[in-house]
């Protein structure tokens, strides 16, 4: 049946770096569901694994308020913008 995986944090940047992930270098990333920017801070940090390219930029995406305001907050100074 069907196989349920959890990931978060650390362990998603991490599966990102391991399939393909240098894919990002210097490329727009949408970061759907962004959340309070966990994924494209990670990413856009400057604290990148091994094989992972630094995005450009990134466009999130998220629908919940309270989220969206932490974003902001987290994302301050990166090349970030949130779309509520």
């Amino acid at each position: 049946g069907p196989k349920t995986v959890t990931v978060t944090g650390e362990p998603l940047v991490g599966a990102v770096a391991r399939n393909g992930g240098a894919a990002f270098a210097g490329a727009r990333l949408v970061d759907a569901y962004g959340g309070v920017g966990l994924f494209t801070g990670s990413l856009m940090d400057g604290t990148l694994p091994e094989g992972v390219g630094r995005p450009a930029s990134s466009v999130v995406v998220e629908r919940s308020a309270s989220s969206v305001a932490d974003a902001r907050h987290n994302l301050d100074g990166l090349d970030a913008r949130i779309i509520k």
